[in-house]
């Protein structure tokens, strides 16, 4: 397989080889339709003047002085014969080519030509013959010829130089994902091109594996964090079981240890729905998108959330308004239901919670301790928990960012004078 850069030479050799034949074509023909168009006009008026000299007895010398004057040695002849009854009764050209058309061009070869002219006139036939010589054809090819070289050498020269501009950065590119196949996602392809395709092309691939070395990074974390998160009540509910075996219980015994490992199955079941949720495509569930009342989305959860706030002495304040938008209505009722339950989780008792609905946002804010600014993005990320947090497997914001997300609207977090307030953004 040629390199590119051999590739690119033998391409522009071919281009100029085929524009030096090209302009050899274009100055032949160019030539062509000149002495064309300059041996038409000078037959039709030596036909004239020849039609003339017969026809009307004019004097054949003067005739016979104007053909001379015409001729100029091998580069232009004009011949002449007129037939009467096929016989040849005035001129030189004893021709049989007596053919029914009125011009003709004979090609004697590239650079001889003739052209014929036959007028029919009172019974005889009146032939004119015009050839040209184009001896300079020759003269001007082998100046094309030999300037070629001198011309070629020094711009495949010259290609070659402008083709590293092109060639070095997609070896670079190259050198550079082959470090990547191998694992190392730090690499980027170093300085710019010369050439603003290229240079914008390097760009997009930096930004790219850039996307991808996060991505993998997310993914490892991710999965580090999970295997942590779904150990913990694994090993609590092996160790439930383990305890419960070494001897013979009781029946209430047996009961509470079930009830336990009903809490951390309960708790594992959580886990590994958000987990396959967030970790999926979310994308595809934009198809089962449809119209809804968000308010409807708050109204099916309020009753559990009412509970919730009752064990605390927790007022939950509500300010709802009726909003109609496209999108999954129990993916929006779980992230209510999260946000809110999150608020009164970590508001002390005997606190309050204001919950808004408008047509630009839903909003939650709550009494709990404020959030430093340095925590708010990572709240938002799966298992992530604030060192006040004690409880919690640390996906319900991440869940409810993902959603959000999902729908096109936007999450912010920010401190109030009493606490925290999570406004979703609708529009």
């Amino acid at each position: 397989m040629k390199s590119l850069k051999k590739l690119l030479l033998g391409r522009f050799v071919m281009i100029v080889l085929a524009h030096t034949l090209l302009v050899l074509l274009a100055v032949y023909g160019i030539t062509f339709l000149n002495i064309r168009s300059s041996a038409q006009w000078d037959m039709n008026r030596f036909e004239k003047r020849l039609i003339d000299c017969i026809e009307q007895g004019q004097e054949q010398s003067r005739f016979l002085e104007l053909v001379s004057s015409l001729n100029i040695g091998e580069e232009r002849q004009i011949g002449f014969g007129v037939y009467e009854n096929d016989q040849l009764i005035f001129g030189d050209l004893n021709t049989t080519k007596l053919t029914p058309h009125d011009t003709s061009v004979e090609f004697n070869s590239y650079k001889k030509w003739t052209f014929e002219k036959r007028t029919e006139s009172k019974g005889r036939t009146y032939i004119s013959q015009y050839r040209a010589s184009l001896d300079f054809i020759d003269d001007t090819m082998w100046i094309l010829l030999v300037s070629l070289p001198l011309t070629l050498i020094p711009a495949i020269i010259f290609a070659n130089k402008s083709f590293k501009t092109v060639i070095e950065p997609v070896r670079e590119i190259s050198s550079t994902l082959a470090k990547v196949e191998k694992g190392d996602l730090s690499k980027r392809v170093q300085g710019g091109a010369k050439n603003e395709e290229i240079d914008t092309m390097i760009k997009r691939m930096n930004e790219a594996l850039s996307v991808l070395e996060e991505s993998f990074s997310h993914a490892a974390r991710f999965n580090a964090n999970a295997a942590h998160e779904l150990k913990t009540p694994l090993a609590s509910l092996r160790g439930e079981i383990d305890v419960c075996l070494q001897k013979d219980r009781s029946q209430d015994e047996y009961e509470e240890c079930l009830v336990k490992c009903q809490d951390e199955t309960r708790h594992l079941d959580e886990i590994l729905k958000v987990l396959l949720l967030i970790s999926g495509p979310g994308d595809s569930m934009k198809d089962s998108f449809k119209e809804f009342d968000l308010l409807e989305s708050y109204k099916e959860c309020e009753e559990l959330l009412l509970l919730l706030a009752d064990d605390k002495n927790i007022e939950l304040i509500g300010n709802l308004e009726s909003v109609d938008l496209r999108g999954s209505k129990e993916l929006m009722k779980r992230a209510f239901f999260n946000l809110v339950e999150n608020a009164i989780k970590f508001s002390p008792e005997k606190s309050k919670v204001s919950v808004k609905l408008n047509k630009n946002s839903f909003s939650v804010a709550d009494s709990a301790p404020t959030i430093d600014d340095s925590q708010k993005e990572e709240i938002l990320k799966p298992f992530h928990r604030l060192e006040s947090q004690e409880s919690g497997a640390g996906l319900g914001l991440s869940l409810v960012n993902w959603i959000v997300n999902l729908h096109g609207f936007r999450l912010q977090v920010e401190s109030t004078e009493r606490g925290n307030r999570f406004t979703v953004f609708l529009k």
